[in-house]
């Protein structure tokens, strides 16, 4: 309760976010979404469906059966899980993995941690490797784009 409390107190939301890439996919992808869900729906499920359809990925790598069903759900002309060297999502769960995973990710693909919220981030909030990483508090959200500045983001959704 205190850790959620300490990330509320560092967290913005698009107001407070100076990079466009990052404000445009806040308030079009996550923001302007939230209302197509139900309230069955965890939010990081509905984080992951509004990423997917906002940068329209097309190969995606999860190791989130639950997930990998949902998705398979949302969207059929996606390839999930199939044999492909470098895809547009990959979804993992632990955090200290998340190394494995880089040189399966293009300058433009996504790599999500979910159930953050109980591990140690720094190892990845100073990693050089990415240079974007928004923190969800529940889910991390990192970017290798060439064109990023290196930034932490803190963001509420």
């Amino acid at each position: 309760m205190f850790s959620y409390l300490k990330f509320l107190l560092k967290s913005t939301n698009q107001h407070g976010v100076h990079s466009p890439y990052v404000y445009n996919y806040l308030t079009k992808g996550l923001y302007k979404n939230r209302k197509h869900f139900s309230n069955k729906e965890t939010k990081s499920l509905k984080l992951i469906i509004s990423t997917v359809s906002y940068f329209e990925c097309k190969t995606v790598f999860t190791t989130n059966s639950e997930i990998q069903k949902n998705i398979q759900n949302s969207f059929e002309s996606i390839s999930i899980n199939e044999h492909h060297e470098l895809f547009d999502l990959i979804i993992i769960e632990n955090l200290t993995d998340y190394k494995l995973y880089l040189d399966k990710m293009k300058n433009d693909s996504l790599l999500i941690i979910l159930n953050t919220q109980n591990q140690s981030k720094e190892i990845i909030l100073n990693q050089t490797d990415c240079t974007l990483v928004l923190d969800f508090y529940y889910m991390i959200v990192v970017s290798k784009r060439k064109e990023q500045k290196r930034e932490n983001f803190f963001l509420r959704y």
